[in-house]
Parts: C-alpha cells; sequence; structure tokens
C-alpha cells in the first residue's frame, strides 16, 4: 500500500524588512557603519510635502574605507529601472560599488569576496 502522505517544509516568506535586518547586522560584523539614504516625498509636521533624495538611489550607504551602497529587495523582487538608472550612474560616475541583496547570504559572500580582493 502506497501512502500518499509527505512533509513538506512550510514556506517561508521574507520581506525586504526581513532582508535588511540581517544585511545590517552582517555589515555592522564586517565594520561598515549602516547609513540609512532617505528618498522619496513625506509630509512634514505642519502638513507639507518635502522631496529628499535623488530617485532611485540604493537604500543605505554602507560606510567605511571603500565604502559600498546595498540596496535590500525581497526575494524575487528586482530594482525598478528608475533604480537601474541611479545605480549605473553611481557606478559609472562616480566609482561607488553597490551590492543588490535579497538574502544575508548574498551580502556575506559579496563582502568576503570583497576582503580577499588584493
Amino acid at each position: 500500500m502506497s501512502s500518499r502522505f509527505a512533509l513538506r517544509p512550510e514556506r517561508v516568506e521574507y520581506s525586504e524588512n526581513d532582508v535588511e535586518r540581517v544585511c545590517l547586522k552582517l555589515a555592522r560584523r564586517y565594520g561598515y557603519y549602516p547609513v540609512r539614504q532617505h528618498v522619496g516625498r513625506f509630509r512634514t509636521p505642519n502638513g507639507n510635502w518635502v522631496t529628499m533624495g535623488t530617485p532611485g538611489d540604493p537604500d543605505w550607504l554602507l560606510a567605511a574605507p571603500g565604502s559600498v551602497f546595498m540596496e535590500a529587495k525581497r526575494p524575487g523582487e528586482q530594482p525598478t529601472d528608475v533604480q537601474r538608472k541611479r545605480h549605473a550612474e553611481l557606478r559609472m560616475g562616480y566609482g561607488f560599488d553597490i551590492v543588490i541583496v535579497q538574502a544575508g547570504e548574498q551580502l556575506r559572500d559579496w563582502l568576503e569576496r570583497l576582503e580577499r580582493a588584493p
């Protein structure tokens, strides 16, 4: 008699905040100081709207000698067209590194490769 019962692990859905939380802990462990890049429109307490930052800027600057920008995305999500354009400007125009992560392991692997580079 065959059994149709099979154990399957519960599928875990990670949010962008989950990815950020893990990556920020890793960045600090590797000696980087995370700086949040605030971009968007915000309402002030008196009701006025203020636009901050440059559209498409990465979420985080991981500051240290050899600083890097980090863009956190939910697993399976990709940067928007505006973000891709801005990332290209930062890379080509200013020589910044930008890492796009969907999991803490991606940032860890990237940082370890960076540390081993001559």
